[in-house]
């Protein structure tokens, strides 16, 4: 938070082009898609063995819910993890990898440029 209003406060003094990212992660795995997730496990290399395991684990998954103390018919899951899964933290370090892979890219090619201590 200190980081952040002293940007700001810099922001106001200086008057540079500046743009802030605020990027929330609580949720990243009940929301990954799963053909962006093994795409980018594979992007990064990751051992085919950790990739089965994962696709055994997550994919043609069927789940059920209860309503107000009545069980749901079974459905597939399409996307996101089941809560409580050991999967949840390797998830979010995977999408945590390819965003500053990404915002590294843009960095490179001169369009943010990281902000540097006065």
């Amino acid at each position: 938070m200190f980081f952040t209003l002293e940007t700001i406060d810099s922001t106001i003094r200086f008057n540079p082009p500046l743009v802030l990212l605020k990027q929330n992660f609580t949720k990243v795995y009940d929301k990954v898609n799963w053909v962006f997730l093994f795409n980018t496990m594979e992007r990064l290399r990751m051992l085919q063995e950790f990739v089965n395991l994962v696709s055994f684990l997550i994919k043609d998954v069927k789940a059920t819910m209860c309503v107000n103390g009545n069980i749901t018919p079974y459905f597939h899951v399409h996307k996101g993890v089941k809560q409580g899964c050991p999967l949840t933290l390797y998830i979010f370090l995977i999408m945590g990898e390819i965003f500053n892979m990404m915002f590294n890219g843009v960095m490179k090619i001169g369009k943010v440029r990281r902000i540097e201590n006065a």
